[in-house]
């Protein structure tokens, strides 16, 4: 599904980069010792920064594409770094005994269930399918 209205992609976006902010500020206030630890903080933060930079694009950027995402190889990083911090927080919750470090309380809801799956559902909505090459995954994981 891919809405093309440009007014919306861009208050998602920003909303998205917003709440991405919030949630990087309050891992680094939550555990200001292990926040670098964390997958979930690198996610949030280049979450914010992707998501403004792509505000701007949406409403300023090329009329004849508004689909196009901001940096392809960023959305795509961002989309994969979405769904590993989406699966480990789960399998951390449903295997308590495992070692894996996943941040707990408010920030964790925020950064790593609230933000990747607003990720996911900007992938989802505002972004043109059948875009992405075979390769670009290769990309994303470097």
């Amino acid at each position: 599904m891919y809405i093309p209205n440009r007014p919306l992609s861009a208050g998602y976006k920003f909303l998205t980069a917003i709440i991405a902010a919030l949630g990087f500020w309050l891992l680094i206030q939550s555990y200001p010792d292990s926040a670098v630890t964390y997958l979930a903080t690198f996610v949030t933060l280049f979450a914010a920064i992707y998501f403004l930079l792509a505000t701007f694009k949406v409403l300023f950027g090329h009329r004849h594409h508004p689909w196009r995402a901001f940096c392809p190889v960023w959305h795509g990083t961002l989309v994969l770094g979405g769904l590993l911090v989406l699966i480990t927080q789960l399998v951390a919750a449903l295997f308590p005994d495992a070692a894996l470090q996943v941040p707990l309380g408010p920030s964790a809801l925020l950064a790593s269930l609230v933000l990747p799956l607003l990720i996911l559902f900007d992938w989802v909505l505002f972004s043109k399918k059948s875009t992405w090459r075979f390769i670009d995954p290769w990309y994303w994981l470097c």
